[in-house]
């Protein structure tokens, strides 16, 4: 980290939303992570463990310029009621929110240059309408689902430009399928992708409904709860 830089955030809590997208792999320790970025009247938070990313943006009262990965799963520890005041030290960074004072020790290593993940186009741009919590439930019940029967099996979506939902199904291994329609507002090419469905369910909690597709081997990006804030997702391969 570079020395002298200052940011107090009013959203403490956003660092363990990004930090679920942090690989759980010791053995990459760059990438179980936050990279922190301070500078220019905002701090970008991102975290990423190659197969899904989470980002965002948050304005603030900043001095200086500075940059750090730092381990995520000690901050959850703050309640997030009160401004947090960030200070980045040549081998740590501290976190100080009222009384409570943390500081973390920074992980060595070079952060992925993640900007030139997010491609620069897309051919289909889905809509979740969420209502009621529909979206949400219907993902959820994915999930749960995956992790029972395999070791969370990929959800694959058929997205239709002229229907009013997407069609989802789960094949569940020596058991059969689950399948079920995602209401959505649809435009551009038809397309079939899949994804893990837990990562999927994360990014839409955390981004936003709105999916933009480019190909099987390219992320998609979900945005849509804020213009600073997106998550990736990399599609799972059909056998």
């Amino acid at each position: 980290a570079t020395g002298g830089a200052r940011h107090q955030i009013r959203r403490a809590l956003v660092v363990a939303e990004v930090a679920l997208a942090a690989s759980g792999d010791e053995s990459r320790q760059v990438l179980t992570g936050v990279f922190i970025e301070a500078g220019e009247g905002e701090l970008q938070l991102t975290a990423t463990d190659s197969y899904r990313l989470h980002h965002d943006e948050i304005p603030g009262s900043v001095e200086g310029e500075a940059r750090a990965i730092v381990p995520p799963r000690y901050l959850k520890s703050f309640a997030g009621s009160e401004p947090v005041l960030i200070e980045f030290g040549e081998d740590g960074v501290r976190f100080s929110e009222g009384p409570v004072t943390m500081t973390l020790r920074t992980v060595d290593g070079d952060f992925p240059n993640y900007r030139q993940l997010r491609p620069d186009s897309s051919s289909t741009t889905a809509v979740m309408e969420d209502r009621n919590g529909s979206v949400d439930k219907i993902l959820r019940a994915f999930e749960r689902l995956g992790e029972k029967f395999g070791n969370n099996l990929p959800v694959a979506i058929e997205f239709h430009p002229d229907r009013p939902h997407a069609d989802a199904t789960l094949k569940l291994v020596d058991v059969g399928e689950h399948s079920a329609k995602l209401p959505v507002s649809c435009g551009g090419e038809q397309a079939r992708i899949a994804f893990n469905a837990r990562f999927l369910r994360e990014a839409v909690s955390f981004a936003g409904t709105t999916v933009e597709l480019t190909d099987a081997l390219k992320p998609a990006v979900v945005s849509g709860c804020s213009a600073d804030r997106y998550a990736l997702l990399m599609p799972v391969r059909l056998s």
